[in-house]
């Protein structure tokens, strides 16, 4: 059933009462708080190209400041050249190389763009957020009723919430978040820890990665402010990108490049989707476009057991984005072959959720 009124966020929280509750971020979670540090077009505008001039001019061919867009046309030209290109080899690598190379430049960019600490946001817009967080993984909800927060953006914001102290300016917000980390047992004292793989408690995920992940081949690390000394995150990565390591970061440019990637990437990745596709009650959205390239995520949902949806709309419904967005949300329930109950959409106001600005 799809109801397109589109109601408050507490009105779709009254709907579920006591009931359990996950949800879903896109990059409009970070958007919404900096739209001068996360958008697609202002990294594009601080994105150093000298390497690959060649890509840069793609997105004025393509009309776009998508970087997944272009890696994704890249990889698609190396499959068509073949039918029209005897001796295509060459051109062929060098346009491979660049789509690597783009996704380690949005990586770069997205890490010399970010905030360089949590000082940047204040303490209304940390109560804010963690208030909303509240409604999903709060120690004051019932058990039953507490769910995960999976988010599909890179950065340290999320993390940088979730680790907040609890200010005195408003009431305390009591967040019961785990993401998975521990110390590790061979080296407890490491400036950094491990994901553990076997916590039931896990209720925080993040499905493309993080700039704060790394995996070394044998664990998943999480960069650590404190354990570091009191070395700024971003500072952590920025050395850690200067020496050529990267971050666990999936920015494939389709859908199925990136379920391909994370299916070969790290078993946290895998064990994120897999607990996706798990989830029972209701499921909410916020900052998520629908966009066909994260199919592989929104494909589980119809999959899991979840009986209602609620999918965040910023502005007017009679936008294109929005239509795109209430389209795709209409296709989700078809896909629920064999299931008995039926998956129910419902659209909130994503801006009346007051996410960052409750206070304000």
């Amino acid at each position: 059933m799809i109801n397109q009124n589109i109601i408050s966020f507490e009105q779709a929280l009254d709907l579920i009462k006591d009931e359990k509750r996950h949800l879903l971020l896109g990059n409009g979670f970070s958007i919404a708080l900096f739209p001068d540090i996360f958008t697609y077009k202002r990294l594009l505008d601080t994105a150093d190209f000298s390497m690959i001039p060649e890509s840069r001019s793609l997105f004025n061919v393509f009309d776009t400041t998508d970087f997944e867009e272009i890696i994704h046309a890249l990889k698609i030209s190396t499959k068509v050249l073949p039918a029209f290109m005897a001796d295509h080899h060459q051109l062929s690598q060098k346009m491979h190389e660049q789509s690597e190379a783009i996704k380690e430049l949005l990586v770069q960019v997205i890490a010399g763009n970010h905030p360089e600490n949590p000082s940047k946001i204040t303490q209304e817009q940390f109560s804010s957020c963690r208030k909303f967080l509240s409604n999903f993984i709060s120690g004051a909800l019932p058990k039953k009723s507490q769910g995960i927060v999976y988010t599909v953006s890179y950065d340290l914001l999320l993390y940088w919430v979730v680790m907040h102290d609890n200010d005195e300016t408003h009431n305390k917000i009591i967040l019961n978040a785990d993401d998975g980390f521990r110390a590790a047992e061979d080296n407890f004292d490491a400036d950094y820890v491990v994901w553990n793989g076997y916590s039931d408690s896990q209720n925080i995920r993040y499905l493309h990665g993080g700039l704060h992940l790394f995996d070394d081949g044998y664990d998943l690390r999480k960069f650590c402010w404190e354990r570091s000394g009191g070395i700024p995150l971003i500072s952590q990565v920025q050395k850690a990108l200067s020496k050529n390591q990267f971050p666990l970061f999936i920015s494939e440019g389709s859908d199925v490049d990136k379920l391909k990637k994370i299916r070969h990437s790290h078993i946290y990745l895998q064990s994120s989707m897999k607990s996706l596709s798990k989830i029972g009650g209701n499921l909410f959205v916020y900052g998520h476009s629908l966009a066909d390239n994260d199919d592989h995520i929104l494909n589980l949902i119809p999959k899991s057991k979840i009986h209602r949806l609620f999918i965040g709309i910023y502005g007017d419904t009679e936008e294109s984005k929005n239509k795109l967005l209430i389209q795709k949300a209409k296709s989700l329930p078809l896909k629920r072959k064999g299931k008995n109950n039926d998956l129910e959409i419902i659209f909130f106001d994503s801006k009346a959720a007051q996410v960052w600005d409750a206070f304000a």
